[in-house]
């Protein structure tokens, strides 16, 4: 089996060579795929993140969540963890320490307020297993949140398997443009 540190390389490698037309019509068919899920029709609060480096977008889950009087929140860095922030059409993005795009301000909503979770990631498996840039902040908010979590992929972000460290979380759903991949219980 692959490293995490080589099947991140490959995948930052690929995602680097999407067109920015490729990543908006993969990304809107991704989209749509998650429009549609119950989950995400039944949550009344939504976790979004900005996209980066190639990422899956979410500004039309955003607009989605909007129009159906969704609160959405978008994480922001604060040390070693990430506090969700509610944002609305007027809310100023900044880069956070990292470079991603992060609320400048707002209310800060408690995980336990969040209903579906969607996440980022450079790869998933078939088992709903995501790995991440290996900071760790997504895994450190998961260890304690019991809502819904979606990960959004293309499709050849998504492997067999991933080299996963023992207590690492499996996410509910993984989407990509092709596949809704639901965990097995």
């Amino acid at each position: 089996m692959l490293s995490a540190t080589s099947v991140r390389e490959e995948l930052k490698q690929r995602r680097a060579s999407l067109s920015a037309e490729e990543i908006q019509r993969r990304s809107l068919a991704v989209q749509q795929r998650v429009i549609s899920l119950g989950d995400f029709i039944r949550a009344g609060t939504l976790a979004l993140y900005s996209a980066f480096r190639g990422e899956v977008e979410t500004g039309r889950l955003m607009q989605e969540g909007f129009s159906r009087g969704k609160r959405v929140v978008f994480p922001r860095v604060s040390e070693e963890r990430l506090d969700f922030v509610a944002v609305d059409s007027s809310t100023v993005f900044h880069p956070g320490p990292w470079g991603v795009a992060e609320p400048a301000a707002g209310r800060t909503v408690a995980v336990t307020e969040i209903d579906l979770m969607v996440l980022p990631g450079l790869a998933f498996d078939r088992r709903c297993f995501r790995l991440g840039w290996g900071k760790g902040y997504y895994d450190r908010v998961l260890d304690n949140y019991q809502g819904v979590c979606l990960g959004l992929a293309y499709d050849f972000q998504i492997l067999p398997e991933l080299p996963i460290r023992e207590g690492e979380r499996p996410l509910d759903f993984v989407v990509s443009e092709e596949t809704v991949l639901r965990r097995s219980s």
